[in-house]
């Protein structure tokens, strides 16, 4: 029945004429209000919209993309696209990210409903959904879009493949946020992207609860998408897309982390821009303090470099010393905010330091590193990082550091920051 009732709507005009933003929900166990509520809403005035998905079912017995919540769907979208050309930002906010979400995350009448976006479109973040690759070829009118946010999964492969090269132009995209599942076409997708003034890249990998992921392909993919664009990114975060369920320590730790060498950076080096790196979590004990300065000589303009290694492997040799780290950011004038997994327990003597300049760092998260005494190491930072005003650290090596710096885990600001990217 409620598949026809919203054709014959004429008579309901909005109750708010003058609202600019609004969030509707996809709903299947209220379709009255997922079918009703847009018409009540969705008036001229509407710049901003929010489509809220339900939480997928994990045990779902049809296999293909058709489902029984596809009319909801076509409802709201139908809804969208009577003040789709006057929008400057559509996003579609998922609850959940799994696996069954590459099934039923395909709403191809969302799809149909970009084409009347216009150049006013300047945020476009497609969080619960999946789309045709043959779509992406589609956006090139959207050429005031600033921050976009797609998914990549197997499935785009084939539909991608007669794609030409750059054939997804942004002109004025500067923050681009990529969903991926581990066999996502990322290649494919770094070809057919012509954003040069993309400054913002977050990759969210999408892993199984077992397997560490090498990165390194995805940095090779990127190089080449340089190479052949011109890309010039100053921001790259890579983490893990998680189900959105919160994660105790213990889970945190176990979970699977993001395996790299210096080798992973390599493709890298080639953006000489890049102020800010984030990798989390990750399993960082094959760096050592050479590979550290050649990172570093490579990014002098870096402000953030944080390679988040929460190991609980003590007895695993750590290559990365305190010294070394020390060395390194003689190379980094600008950088503010430092996180890493280092050997704190031999401290270099001053007199070994008296060549090198004392460092602006402000913020130092040393993750699980093995520290000596919190008191003597709280004493060396000091010395040599005069304006450091908060150190992280595991709690078991936290005694001592409490008296000096800001210590504890990242605060809820801090976290809401860093999703903002």
């Amino acid at each position: 029945m409620f598949r026809k009732l919203y054709e014959h709507e004429y008579f309901i005009r909005p109750l708010f004429p003058n609202l600019q933003e609004v969030q509707l929900p996809v709903i299947s166990d209220d379709p009255n209000s997922t079918i009703f509520y847009p018409a009540l809403v969705l008036s001229p005035s509407v710049r901003r919209i929010v489509l809220s998905t339900p939480e997928w079912e994990e045990e779902s017995e049809d296999e293909d993309f058709e489902d029984p919540e596809d009319y909801l769907w076509d409802a709201v979208a139908n809804r969208v696209a009577g003040v789709a050309s006057t929008l400057t930002s559509f996003k579609v906010e998922s609850i959940a990210f799994s696996d069954c979400f590459v099934l039923i995350g395909r709403r191809l009448r969302v799809d149909h409903i970009l084409r009347y976006f216009t150049w006013m479109m300047t945020t476009l973040e497609l969080d619960g959904l999946v789309l045709e690759g043959k779509t992406f070829a589609q956006l090139n009118h959207l050429t005031g879009l600033v921050k976009l946010k797609v998914s990549l999964v197997s499935q785009q492969d084939a539909e991608m493949a007669a794609l030409p090269p750059l054939s997804l132009c942004l002109p004025s995209l500067e923050c681009l946020t990529i969903n991926i599942f581990v066999d996502g076409p990322h290649s494919k997708f770094f070809q057919i992207l012509d954003a040069k003034r993309l400054k913002r890249l977050k990759l969210k990998v999408f892993t199984d609860d077992e397997d560490d992921y090498d990165p390194t392909p995805l940095f090779i993919s990127l190089h080449h998408h340089r190479r052949n664009s011109g890309l010039l990114l100053e921001e790259i975060h890579l983490t893990r897309r998680h189900n959105g369920n919160a994660m105790s320590w213990d889970e945190y730790v176990e979970q699977p982390h993001f395996v790299i060498s210096e080798a992973t950076f390599a493709p890298l080096l080639y953006f000489p821009r890049l102020t800010t790196l984030r990798i989390e979590p990750c399993n960082s004990s094959a760096l050592d303090d050479l590979a550290l300065v050649r990172l570093f000589t490579a990014w002098p303009k870096m402000q953030r470099f944080e390679l988040h290694d929460e190991s609980m492997k003590f007895d695993e040799r750590i290559s990365l010393t305190i010294g070394g780290v020390q060395r390194a950011l003689q190379l980094t004038p600008y950088l503010r905010q430092l996180s890493l997994r280092f050997d704190g327990t031999f401290l270099p003597p001053c007199d070994e330091d008296v060549c090198l300049r004392l460092h602006p760092l402000e913020t130092l998260n040393a993750c699980t590193s093995i520290i000596e005494v919190g008191t003597l190491f709280a004493g060396w930072l000091v010395l040599h990082f005069p304006n450091l005003s908060q150190v992280r650290s595991f709690e078991k090596y936290r005694e001592g550091l409490e008296d000096s710096f800001e210590c504890g885990c990242e605060d809820e600001d801090e976290r809401k920051r860093l999703e903002e990217y």
